[in-house]
């Protein structure tokens, strides 16, 4: 499974900063499960060699796409 990104998080758990992190380009397959949902801050590239695959009851939405 490609990186998805990650939260840098405090001692508590909660997010220092406010901010969330992943890269702008998807390198490999992904699959969201059936009844799961994704987000992503946009623009986003997918590789040329990479597939998306959205399940049933799924959705991805890209903000600032």
């Amino acid at each position: 499974m490609p990186y998805l990104g990650k939260a840098e998080r405090d001692s508590s758990g909660q997010t220092e900063q406010g901010f969330f992190t992943h890269s702008a380009t998807i390198t490999g397959d992904t699959t969201i499960p059936n009844g799961y949902n994704a987000l992503s801050a946009g623009p986003i590239t997918i590789a040329t060699n990479a597939t998306i695959t959205i399940g049933t009851n799924s959705n991805w939405v890209i903000l600032g796409q």
